[in-house]
């Protein structure tokens, strides 16, 4: 009796490609974690760190108004909540010295972090630093306001880290590849 396969000759050749692929990919990225260790290494003060990250919007209302909605630390859960989570408010409501404490869900863990606003430009700046990995995790955010016409602001917010753990810098070519997808 003839023994048949499950999956059809064509079935079986696409998923070695797609195998191959990824297997390909999972190389890329080991090579990338050991060229970094190995630089990190030998150069244990070489400060790296993941790249700057900027996103840009366009908001529909004045420079004034959008300064003071974001001013409001509290007013960042409503568009933060999708990865913070167990909000706690402290210090002044709004500007220099307002603090958050809060749990950033990642990879099915909780994670605790603080936040705190150190500078504040009415109405076009405001920096905030964030503290997490049990202080081994620094990261500086920054809102920079533009006005863009009579009744729109451009929003553009800068993350940078400051200071990133060993295995944050071992797994940044890894994120920054899957990110690149």
């Amino acid at each position: 009796m003839r023994r048949t396969s499950f999956f059809s000759r064509w079935e079986r050749e696409a998923r070695s490609r797609a195998f191959s692929a990824s297997i390909s990919r999972i190389t890329s990225c080991l090579f990338s974690v050991l060229k970094t260790l190995r630089y990190i290494l030998a150069n244990p003060r070489s400060g790296v760190t993941f790249t700057v990250v900027t996103v840009t919007t366009l908001v529909q209302r004045p420079i004034t108004e959008v300064y003071d909605h974001l001013d409001v630390l509290g007013n960042h859960e409503a568009f933060t909540d999708h990865f913070m989570v167990d909000w706690e408010l402290s210090g002044p409501p709004r500007g220099v010295g307002a603090k958050l404490h809060a749990n950033v869900k990642a990879a099915g863990t909780k994670q605790p972090i603080d936040l705190e606003v150190y500078e504040a430009e009415a109405p076009t700046r405001i920096v905030e630093r964030t503290v997490a990995a049990g202080g081994k995790r620094i990261t500086r955010g920054t809102y920079r306001l533009e006005p863009a016409g009579d009744d729109a602001t451009k929003v553009s917010f800068e993350i940078a880290y400051e200071q990133t753990p060993l295995a944050d810098k071992l797994l940044a070519p890894v994120i920054q590849s899957l990110l690149r997808k």
